[in-house]
């Protein structure tokens, strides 16, 4: 039988428990914390060398002072997410990952966007890539890309950087796309696409003294149609004002 007045056993090894568990935390927190000091003060973890992969239009400069590193020291202890959303913020940059390579080295790595096309709006002319963001506006002095997306009433103003998610703009840039990739877009230049609508995109070439009217529905389509038809008639269409292929295999020549 416990005598009167002792603890029971079970109580005291939890009370040792308790106390050796505390020392234990105590000592690895404080080698711990020496540790993220070391690790702080110390020149090896410092940011040395910044290399940026990728980069086709940026350049270096830019996406370093975007990225705030010249105001980090530590390697160990980068905000990795902050700083790629930091560098995506830039109109020209589609994505960016950072490593760390210790003890002193950061990666950046890049994709850029790739401006295929140039909207004119109110005078203005600016670069946009095949999603419809605005890389850049033009200066007056500076030659714009081919083809000019015009008429697109639904837009009254944009801002380099913006998305712009217009349904006539998208229509226009997937004409293009489908149209760039075709055997006579090699005999045929492009010189503008009129983004009237989402159902009227109208074409014009340089070589060609008609005017072609696309839609949004089945654009690879209608490309394919048009490829066709221009092989069989070896480039020679009898169309004056316009060829529309926006009914299907029913091509409409006037």
């Amino acid at each position: 039988h416990r005598k009167r007045g002792r603890k029971p056993p079970r109580l005291r090894k939890r009370i040792m428990w308790a106390i050796e568990f505390t020392v234990c935390v105590g000592i690895v927190g404080f080698f711990a914390y020496r540790f993220y000091v070391y690790t702080q003060e110390s020149e090896q973890f410092r940011v040395n060398q910044i290399q940026i992969d990728g980069l086709r239009v940026l350049t270096e400069e830019e996406v370093v002072q975007q990225s705030g590193l010249l105001t980090m020291k530590n390697v160990l202890y980068l905000d990795v997410d902050a700083i790629c959303a930091s560098v995506e913020a830039l109109p020209f940059v589609r994505r960016c990952s950072l490593r760390q390579i210790f003890p002193d080295t950061v990666v950046l790595e890049i994709v850029e966007r790739i401006g295929i096309v140039t909207l004119q709006l109110n005078s203005r002319s600016y670069l946009i890539d095949e999603e419809g963001v605005v890389l850049l506006e033009y200066e007056d002095l500076e030659i714009p890309l081919m083809p000019f997306i015009t008429n697109v009433g639904e837009l009254d103003f944009v801002t380099v950087g913006q998305h712009l998610d217009s349904k006539p703009l998208q229509t226009a840039l997937e004409v293009w796309d489908h149209f760039s990739v075709l055997p006579l877009s090699i005999e045929v230049t492009v010189s503008e696409i009129a983004a009237f609508s989402e159902n009227e995109a109208v074409m014009y070439c340089d070589e060609l003294p008609y005017e072609i009217r696309w839609s949004s529905e089945g654009v690879e389509e209608q490309a394919q149609r048009w490829n066709v038809l221009w092989d069989s008639e070896r480039g020679s269409l009898k169309c004056i004002e316009y060829l529309d292929l926006r009914f299907g295999n029913d091509l409409v020549c006037k």
